[in-house]
This record gives structure tokens, C-alpha cells and sequence, in this order.
């Protein structure tokens, strides 16, 4: 398996980020006051930037999940359909799913969050329906990958672009 090198976002702290830091501001207070030795700060603080940058860099070498669409060529006007994306990955992964579907479309089941087991296969359906007629496109899926340690996550498209046509 191959990352297929689609679009990528620099990674971005995740709210879990701000637990380490809490008690880093938390461990300057106690130095403010004189319960704790400044060097505990500096340490802390130094443990704390190379394990956020260590994160950092494994999600963002992190191969970037394939990722298939089923969807039917043709679409009838105002009848609700499923979708089929199914995710591969070669490490384990937690990811938000988002589906690049056409505007304007009604959709139920998405996003959704995925835990993917190394070497295994998953798919999830939901469900869309096309609200007017013509040629639609379909321009990919939206990842958010989690970092192993959840510090960070990062936006990414994966799958190709699939066109298709709504008929009444």
C-alpha cells in the first residue's frame, strides 16, 4: 500500500494538547511560590516539547489511509441512497471521516470517527440524496488523522474524484 500523496494540512494541536499545558503553567505557579525549584519548570517544559514535536512528526509521516468510494453512476431525484466508503490503512489509525459529496445534497451519517487496525479493511455507509438534477462530482474524502498521542491531528483528502448524474 501506498500514500497516494493527496492534500495535507500542517498538523494542528488537538484539544488534548491543552492537559500538558495546564500543568506546565501549573508547575510555574508552584515555582512562582517557591513550592517547586525552577529547573523542575525547564524540565517539564523541555519533556514536554519533544514529546509534542516527536507526535508531530509521526503523524505527519504517517501514510495517509486508502480510501474507496461505492456510489452508482446514476442518481434519481429525491430518493435517499447509500454510500459506501471503505478505509485501509497499514498501522493503526484513528481518524474523523468527512465525506466530499456534492453541495446542496442531503446527507445523514457523517462525520464519523474511525479506529483502523493495521492490514485491516473497514467501510461505513451513509446516506445522501440528490435535491437537483444535472452532472455532480464527488471531490474526495476528508481525513482528520490523530496523532498516536492524540496531541495533534491533521486534514487531509484522500480517494479520487468521482463524477455523477442526477435524472428525475
Amino acid at each position: 500500500m501506498r500514500d497516494r500523496g493527496g492534500h495535507r494540512s500542517l498538523p494542528r494541536p488537538a484539544p488534548l494538547a491543552l492537559v500538558p499545558l495546564v500543568l506546565w503553567a501549573a508547575i510555574g505557579l508552584a515555582v512562582v511560590f517557591g513550592v517547586v525549584v525552577e529547573t523542575a519548570w525547564y524540565g517539564f517544559g523541555a519533556a514536554l516539547l519533544a514529546i509534542a514535536l516527536l507526535d508531530a512528526m509521526r503523524l505527519a509521516r504517517s501514510e495517509t489511509p486508502v480510501v474507496e468510494r461505492r456510489i452508482p453512476d446514476t442518481w434519481p431525484i429525491g430518493v435517499e441512497r447509500p454510500v459506501t466508503l471503505t478505509f485501509e490503512s497499514a498501522r493503526r489509525q484513528c481518524l474523523d471521516v468527512f465525506d466530499l459529496h456534492p453541495g446542496g445534497w442531503s446527507m445523514r451519517g457523517l462525520p464519523r470517527r474511525l479506529a483502523l487496525r493495521a492490514g485491516e479493511v473497514a467501510s461505513l455507509d451513509y446516506h445522501l440524496r440528490a435535491n437537483e438534477r444535472g452532472d455532480s462530482r464527488f471531490d474526495g474524502v476528508q481525513l482528520r488523522l490523530h496523532s498516536p498521542l492524540r496531541l495533534w491531528w491533521q486534514s487531509r483528502i484522500a480517494g479520487e474524484a468521482q463524477p455523477v448524474r442526477v435524472c428525475p
